[in-house]
């Protein structure tokens, strides 16, 4: 598995729980994690992921919901947006930034609705609307590769974490993504860390 999301409806006490999956070779798939009488998880959908003039499959380095019934995927100089019931994706547009590492929706009043943030292996860091128009970009020089962009419990900033660096690089969404400081006592290497925002302004883990 190269990535997946849970499905941000999903909850064993009302009988639906789903992730999306992104593996290599194959199509990536929306599956069922609760399994049927028989103790198969199902397959529920999957997606046209491959490039049409080499038929191989797109290697997906990054998924997120953006609401329960779309999600973005990102990969090799290439964003996607799709629908979960459709087979192919609503829009395609093209990254210049490279790999595109992860991918973090809007949840502020701060910046556009609707939109997302996307960092990627080149340390850039854009938000995009729906539409795929670049709405801002920044440069990062810490780190060698976004891993993940978090959004604070307030809305007003991002945490960047990267690989091979020691520290947690802040930005301030009200002032354009500019970088107001940077948190230490954090180490990373060449592997992806991962982290959370804990409620109330209380921190990160």
């Amino acid at each position: 598995i190269i990535c997946s999301r849970i499905h941000p409806t999903s909850s064993i006490y009302n009988g639906f729980c789903a992730s999306m999956i992104a593996t290599t070779d194959v199509p990536l798939r929306f599956m069922s994690l609760i399994p049927d009488e028989n103790g198969v998880n199902q397959t529920l959908m999957t997606y046209q992921t491959q490039n049409e003039q080499t038929e191989k499959f797109l290697k997906l380095h990054c998924l997120e919901f953006l609401d329960s019934t779309t999600f973005a995927t990102g990969s090799h100089k290439l964003i996607s947006i799709f629908d979960v019931n459709r087979a192919n994706p609503l829009l395609e547009f093209k990254s210049k930034a490279g790999i595109t590492s992860c991918i973090t929706k809007t949840d502020n009043e701060f910046s556009t609705a609707n939109g997302f943030y996307t960092g990627s292996f080149s340390n850039k860091i854009q938000l995009f609307d729906t539409s795929g128009e670049v709405l801002q970009s920044v440069s990062l020089r810490s780190g060698n590769g976004i891993t993940q962009l978090l959004e604070s419990s307030n809305g007003k900033y991002i945490y960047v974490v990267s690989r091979n660096s020691n520290k947690i690089d802040i930005l301030d969404i009200r002032m354009g993504l500019k970088q107001i400081c940077q948190l230490d006592g954090f180490s990373s290497g060449n592997q992806r860390l991962k982290g959370d925002v804990l409620p109330n302004s209380q921190g990160l883990v």
